[in-house]
């Protein structure tokens, strides 16, 4: 591999525009790391910015105002009931060591605004160490305006997610909506929302811009991304893992533009390409018979990276 031919080098390639990869973006450069990100498709925001957007991060600094105070013993407790063996002890107390620290930074660096859920219980309530709420954090609403023309680049939501062709509903927004004509407190609450939304319509904006749930969480990581000026790549596939005679990782050739390039990554390369729900062959491989195949994911997420980290041993 030392008769490479180098077209662009960076401290940082990060590969995938979800939250992991533009968290792992500004990581970097908060670092004052040379970084570049690419993104396979033509919008930014990954399965995050279709999702519901919910942080399942125990141990955060929210939690005890939340009405749940937690401790390490409690959450270890429960993931030895429900993760168990599947991921190694020092990846879970990696994961609870490193989560609130994480949600911490991006907090305080303003890069993220997130609020815990009062009334939440883990996924398996029934099992020991489990909490009613606390743990799992959701984004606050963002205004999209804040993107500007980069509004449209954002990966837009399920339509599930949104109502009247664009305007993303909460819970609580739907609730109003369906009393709108029974409660005033709840018509001056849908009022709002729609001509909030008929206003976005007039200036042009192709939906609303008031965004919700995993919308909000892409769109508050992309902003962070756009404020300190973190260079993206769209349409970019990554092709190949290029590595040294030893094995060592040294950057990764993509597709930009129509054409091949290869990336020297100084510093390493982030694999940020999310799971393989449209990869048909792997499923049948994974899960129980039978699986259609189907998935919330976008379409584009075939699991790429995954299999380019295999090939790279």
């Amino acid at each position: 591999m030392d008769s490479i031919k180098w077209d662009k080098e960076v401290d940082a390639l990060v590969v995938g525009s979800g939250a992991g990869g533009m968290s792992a973006a500004l990581t970097a450069s908060v670092a004052g790391l040379d970084v570049l990100l690419i993104e396979k498709t033509d919008r930014i925001g990954g399965s995050t910015a279709i999702s519901g957007g919910a942080l399942w991060i125990p141990l955060n600094a929210q939690t005890e105002a939340a009405g749940h105070p937690d401790s390490f013993d409690k959450v270890w407790t429960y993931l030895q009931e429900t993760v168990g063996a599947a991921a190694s002890d020092e990846m879970k107390r990696a994961y609870l060591d490193a989560g609130p620290r994480m949600m911490d930074d991006l907090v305080a660096r303003g890069f993220l605004r997130v609020a815990a859920r009062t009334a939440s219980p883990d996924y398996y309530p029934d099992l020991p160490g489990a909490a009613m709420g606390g743990r799992s954090l959701d984004p606050v609403e963002f205004d999209g305006r804040k993107l500007g023309r980069h509004f449209k680049t954002l990966r837009d939501p399920l339509k599930e997610f949104t109502v009247l062709g664009g305007m993303m509903v909460s819970i609580t927004d739907v609730r109003h909506l369906l009393r709108a004509t029974r409660a005033f407190a709840s018509w001056r609450h849908a009022m709002k929302l729609v001509l909030r939304y008929g206003a976005d319509r007039l200036r042009g904006y192709h939906r609303g811009t008031r965004l919700l749930l995993g919308n909000a969480l892409a769109a508050q990581l992309f902003h962070a991304m756009l404020a300190r000026k973190v260079p993206y790549w769209l349409d970019t596939p990554a092709l190949a893992l290029l590595r040294d005679a030893d094995g060592a990782v040294l950057g990764a050739t993509v597709e930009h533009e129509g054409r091949r390039i290869n990336i020297r990554a100084r510093r390493g390369v982030v694999m940020a390409t999310g799971g393989f729900p449209w990869d048909s062959t792997r499923r049948r491989q994974t899960y129980p018979h039978p699986t259609d195949d189907w998935s919330m994911a976008p379409r584009d997420n075939t699991g790429d990276g995954i299999r380019l980290a295999e090939d790279a041993g």
